[in-house]
């Protein structure tokens, strides 16, 4: 895939960026919407099939359709001139039965998950509840004996107390219990192998249960669960599984992204997507839906424009309504394009050194509008520049609209490393190990083709068989006696007799 869709100067202030209405965000917009499928989505000489016509056709076949453009050469030997041969030839589909039953085995896994924390609070938390379970062990080896030496001498001195009083048996037995019980709350504990499975497959820290009661409740709320069953369907027939995460209107949100319309950047040993460097995705949108999405960035005009261009397509499909599908007739076009990209770009912050109240050295991380200010304390700035994910989203009228132009909400950072950034579109491609990428049906695609042209074969055969063919004088029928062919066939037929006059063969007039 290219590299050169990136604008070249990417060390540019988020303030420069803003200039002339975020001019920056639309140029870097402009640039992956005409040129980032170029490279997968057209023909070139090495790969004479694109790799969306590729993906499209092993959609259709899933589906029981066929693209008869592959099977020219047989149902056309000799040219389309001369027209096909007398057959038809269908899909016998033996893909979708395969493919479902992987699906179904996706569909019955258990769909569990335990969020684990890794940060250094979480850690050390959890190390020290381990510590405490332990430490209440070792508590309790060493308090066993003196705890038997206090119930020896509270059973004494009941014994004394009731001493000379008749106490019902039933009611000196509830009380030695009672006794026990207390005893035993107070020095009940763990064992060190106990408290290492414990902590292993019961033990939650807050934060982690707080965020696996999250989960629960976006599980059931954004449908996760059929989501990535979807998604594992994309990957097995186009061998491409992507997800969209991001925030809607103040909540989380997650769709399962059509590998049709989506390309995207990576180096070769980067495994998942989301560590590439840009990503394309183009979604079919009503005028409705994009009001929804985007109302409070639009303007009256705008709306209008929407309703406008609603269900007439575009007319051609030029720079302005360039599409990975542009040469596709399935009814989309009554639909309007949006193209969301993203890509990895430059953030300008500082280093900030500086002491303290009470005159200690410290460093804390300042943007790049921060001003030294020496007299509270500031000592000195080191500028860097780190990657930063931006985005921009443009609505393909014949007047583009762009919109959610800058760095995305809520982008992932870690304090630990902050020159690592993903991008918000999640997924892997299957099978692309130096090579091209390959789904199951790519892999059972040639057995389907194979099994079709056998097929096809074997009906021209019997097309063409008629059976085994008499040839006879039709001079030998017997006309003298008044049997015509009608008649002949009849007593042939009825009668298994077949009536010949040899003396009427080859009669001629002879002059």
């Amino acid at each position: 895939m290219s590299h050169s869709n990136l604008k070249e100067t990417q060390r540019v202030t988020q303030f420069q960026k803003n200039k002339f209405s975020r001019q920056y965000y639309k140029d870097q917009v402009d640039l992956l919407d005409i040129r980032s499928y170029s490279n997968t989505n057209y023909a070139t000489e090495e790969n004479s099939v694109s790799r969306y016509k590729q993906k499209k056709v092993n959609y259709d076949l899933f589906n029981n359709i066929v693209n008869l453009a592959d099977f020219e050469y047989v149902c056309k030997p000799y040219g389309s001139e001369q027209g096909e041969l007398p057959a038809n030839l269908t899909n016998r589909d033996i893909i979708s039965g395969k493919i479902k039953a992987l699906l179904g085995m996706e569909e019955k896994r258990p769909f569990s998950y335990k969020v684990v924390a890794t940060n250094d609070e979480a850690t050390t938390r959890i190390e020290q509840e381990k510590f405490d379970k332990i430490k209440q062990f070792v508590i309790k080896q060493i308090m066993d004996p003196i705890q038997q030496q206090v119930q020896m001498q509270k059973m004494q001195q009941m014994q004394q107390q009731t001493q000379g009083q008749e106490i019902p048996p039933e009611q000196l037995q509830q009380m030695q219990q009672q006794i026990q019980q207390e005893i035993a709350q107070e020095t009940e504990a763990m064992t060190p192998p106990e408290v290492l499975q414990y902590m292993k497959r019961v033990h939650q820290d807050p934060a982690e249960a707080l965020a696996e009661q999250l989960l629960s409740y976006l599980k059931k709320k954004l449908d996760i669960k059929r989501k990535f069953n979807k998604g594992f369907k994309h990957g097995c027939i186009a061998g491409e599984e992507i997800y969209h995460i991001a925030i809607a209107n103040g909540e989380p949100h997650m769709t399962v992204v059509n590998p049709l319309y989506f390309d995207y950047d990576k180096s070769p040993d980067i495994e998942f997507i989301e560590d590439g460097e840009w990503a394309v995705c183009e979604y079919r949108m009503t005028p409705s839906q994009i009001i929804t999405r985007f109302g409070d960035e639009l303007k009256n005009k705008q709306i209008d424009d929407l309703y406008k261009a609603y269900g007439k397509g575009p007319s051609s499909f030029t720079e302005e309504f360039w599409s990975f599908d542009s040469d596709s007739s399935d009814g989309t076009d009554d639909t309007i394009r949006v193209l969301h990209v993203v890509w990895k770009g430059l953030r300008k912050i500082g280093f900030l050194e500086y002491l303290d109240i009470d005159g200690n050295l410290q460093e804390t991380i300042v943007d790049e509008t921060y001003k030294l200010q020496k007299d509270l304390g500031d000592l000195s700035i080191t500028w860097r520049w780190i990657p930063e994910v931006h985005q921009g989203y443009k609505i393909k009228l014949s007047d583009p609209i762009y919109v959610n132009l800058g760095p995305i909400e809520g982008q992932f950072k870690d304090i630990d490393n902050i020159y690592e950034c993903k991008l918000p579109y999640f997924g892997v491609v299957y099978d692309n190990l130096n090579s091209e990428t390959t789904s199951m049906v790519d892999r059972i695609k040639a057995y389907q083709y194979y099994y079709n042209i056998i097929m096809y074969r074997i009906e021209l055969l019997m097309a063409s068989d008629k059976g085994k063919i008499l040839m006879m004088n039709i001079n030998s029928i017997p006309k003298s006696a008044g049997i015509d062919i009608k008649k002949w066939h009849y007593y042939a037929e009825a009668t298994k007799v077949a009536w010949v006059n040899p003396n009427e063969e080859g009669n001629r007039n002879i002059d």
